[in-house]
């Protein structure tokens, strides 16, 4: 299939919303939700939610909305969740917190103040749910649920069991979805609803000497994602065949409700078929509280063969982050300690090289542009508090 465009028999549609199956790799996707609509390949804007979630949000790139921690927010409410729509966002995922969006002129990703479900939205309606998903500790979509640490260090090993769990984690929020998508059915909504299914990026699961979890390293297995088109008379059980970016859907779901497109959005509105020539592009820049030089800082590059991974920084400081965390600090340390000089040969083989090529590689973007720009904050932006705990528990922070 080559095409999105006008395959709805209307022009427009009021409502949209948006799933997001936290931590969800594309080759993961249950057949239960791609036989529901039109389902892409996509490259995750970052391997870390905290930049991922603004990006799917606002059609930009990392670098353009510069958000790049939990503490860091956007500095204007995005177009996508203006108030000239009914709009929630219910995110009730990893660290159980609930939030919409408000009065407030910016838009955290852990800092807004109520909570408005789904039954409450007024129409025409925009409505985010950011799931659970595949996050570890996998399978425990609760409030209350045991830290990833724990989870790792008891089940060291048997890692077959561990990729059992993250299946069934990834099951449950299908569930969860179809429970959502049934109920627009059953109200007669669902032709009148784009509907996306999706994830802010994907999970390692042993891979690369028996690394879980995602943040880094940039590969494959950490940005590709699904991207699953539903509802709005759309054909079910189909393939689309280009590579798209997460990017594309706030200008799809814009256009798809005949709202302007800001030009300020890098993705492609897929709803009426716009093209141009696109890097499809993600960043990621992990930095650490033991000094800016021990960080973790890449860019990539990607078209449907392949794509080229950039180191930023220096390779030291990429070299004592990859250690220090792989083999200590993160959650899943016990399981790369049990074979320390296999493990950090294959771990150390895609951290320390200034370059990183998957696949074949066949645009004709450069690898160097992806140096430009500088990564940085937002100067202007307050900082806002996180909840530490929370966040440590799942492996954020050390």
């Amino acid at each position: 299939m080559k095409d999105l465009s006008r395959l709805s028999s209307v022009d427009s549609v009021d409502n949209v919303l948006v799933y997001i199956s936290d931590s969800l790799r594309y080759d993961s996707l249950p057949e239960a939700i791609s036989s529901l609509g039109v389902t892409a390949r996509a490259v995750a804007p970052s391997t870390f939610t905290a930049s991922s979630v603004p990006s799917i949000l606002t059609g930009q790139f990392p670098h353009e909305h510069k958000v790049w921690g939990f503490s860091d927010q956007l500095q204007h409410v995005p177009n996508l969740l203006s108030t000239a729509h009914s709009s929630g966002v219910n995110v009730k995922r990893v660290w159980g917190n609930e939030y919409e969006l408000n009065e407030k002129p910016t838009l955290t990703l852990l800092n807004l103040n109520s909570h408005t479900s789904f039954d409450e939205l007024d129409r025409p309606f925009t409505y985010v749910v950011h799931d659970h998903g595949g996050h570890s500790p996998y399978g425990e979509a609760g409030e209350r649920f045991k830290p990833s640490k724990d989870f790792f260090t008891e089940n060291r090993n048997d890692e077959t069991w561990i990729r059992t769990r993250y299946r069934e984690g990834v099951s449950q929020s299908a569930d969860r979805f179809r429970s959502i998508y049934r109920r627009l059915r059953d109200r007669g909504e669902l032709n009148n609803t784009l509907v996306v299914f999706t994830s802010d990026h994907g999970e390692l699961l042993g891979e690369y000497g028996g690394l879980y979890e995602h943040t880094s390293p940039m590969v494959p297995e950490l940005l590709e994602v699904p991207l699953v088109f539903c509802g709005a008379r759309l054909p079910k059980d189909v393939t689309y065949d280009t590579l798209l970016s997460s990017l594309d859907i706030a200008p799809t779901l814009l256009s798809a409700q005949n709202r302007p497109v800001p030009s300020s959005m890098s993705g492609w509105n897929l709803w009426d078929g716009t093209r141009s020539e696109r890097p499809i592009r993600a960043d990621v820049w992990r930095r650490s509280s033991y000094g800016d030089r021990i960080r973790y800082a890449a860019s990539s590059i990607w078209d449907e063969n392949g794509g080229v991974v950039l180191h930023r920084g220096p390779r030291t400081g990429r070299l004592i982050f990859a250690l220090g965390a792989s083999l200590y600090i993160a959650p899943y340390a016990p399981i790369v300690r049990k074979r320390p000089v296999t493990n950090v040969r294959k771990m150390l083989s895609v951290f320390l090289p200034r370059t990183v090529r998957y696949g074949e590689y066949k645009g004709n973007i450069s690898v160097e542009t992806l140096t430009r720009p500088e990564f940085g904050v937002n100067q202007d932006a307050e900082q806002v508090d996180v909840d530490s705990e929370k966040l440590r528990s799942l492996g954020y922070i050390e």
